[in-house]
């Protein structure tokens, strides 16, 4: 299934820049995600400077991992429209079969930098308990 056009290439560069603020703890709405990786500090260079956990500088995998953000909507103005736009939640609903529409229960945010490891298929919802209307 395709949706064309769901989300514009302008909002996709704008969260891009949002994501990377979130991962040096830069949060426009006051408060954290629930989830978030630490920062690492570089202290062999010009003292102590901070990363970001990604860790890469454009020349190093030394820090290299898979980072994972949950519920990044509670500390960015920016995903939080995405997650709550009305058209994410028609489609969502539209692939699932509901015809009633969706809520967000989570999200989930995975950034993975050059030479991280993989990431394994793996499904969270057992663990979400749910009872449909």
């Amino acid at each position: 299934v395709v949706f064309p056009r769901s989300i514009s290439g302008d909002v996709v560069n704008t969260l891009q820049q949002r994501l990377e603020d979130v991962l040096r703890g830069k949060y426009d709405r006051g408060t954290p995600p629930d989830k978030a990786p630490a920062l690492i500090v570089d202290s062999k260079k010009d003292g102590r400077r901070k990363l970001g956990p990604l860790g890469y500088d454009g020349k190093t995998t030394k820090h290299n991992r898979v980072l994972q953000i949950i519920n990044i909507h509670k500390c960015d103005n920016e995903f939080q429209k995405l997650a709550t736009q009305e058209a994410i939640g028609e489609m969502v609903a539209k692939l699932a079969g509901w015809e009633h529409g969706a809520r967000l229960a989570q999200d989930q945010v995975w950034a993975k930098t050059p030479g991280s490891p993989p990431l394994v298929f793996h499904r969270d919802s057992p663990y979400f308990m749910f009872t449909p209307d």
